[in-house]
């Protein structure tokens, strides 16, 4: 299953350049220092110029998605503990 996993990422970045996964990377970092909040709320921070000295804009989010869902957001709005039902 790891194989997988690594093959579709491989797959995902032939369609950029890199430059753009290395903005797309830059990206999530970002996202993970600041502590995962929703997309469009970090998208309007951005464009509100809320975080000094960033060079990122809002559409290295929209490269990001070569990552897929992350896994932390997906894990912290869960709340259905289907494992006891």
């Amino acid at each position: 299953m790891k194989m997988q996993l690594l093959s579709s990422l491989e797959y995902n970045t032939k369609f950029y350049s890199v430059q753009q996964f290395d903005q797309a990377k830059k990206a999530c970092n970002l996202y993970h220092a600041l502590g995962h909040p929703s997309i469009p709320d970090m998208k309007a921070n951005i464009r509100m110029n809320m975080i000094t000295n960033n060079r990122i804009k809002t559409n290295d989010f929209d490269l990001a998605e070569i990552f897929g869902p992350d896994i932390g957001t997906i894990k912290g709005k869960t709340t259905e503990e289907w494992w006891m039902t």
